[in-house]
């Protein structure tokens, strides 16, 4: 349980989960433009 203030939740994903989430998605956009030219802004 983790507690903010007075309301307590419960963890829906563990960090271990996220993590083998961004993880899957990053091989499928590596995979998936690996003959492209790709370009990312950021303001």
């Amino acid at each position: 349980m983790i507690k903010i203030h007075d309301l307590y939740f419960k963890p829906f994903l563990t960090a271990t989960q996220i993590s083998d989430a961004v993880n899957n998605l990053a091989y499928q956009l590596n995979r998936d433009l690996a003959d492209k030219k790709t370009g990312f802004l950021s303001a």
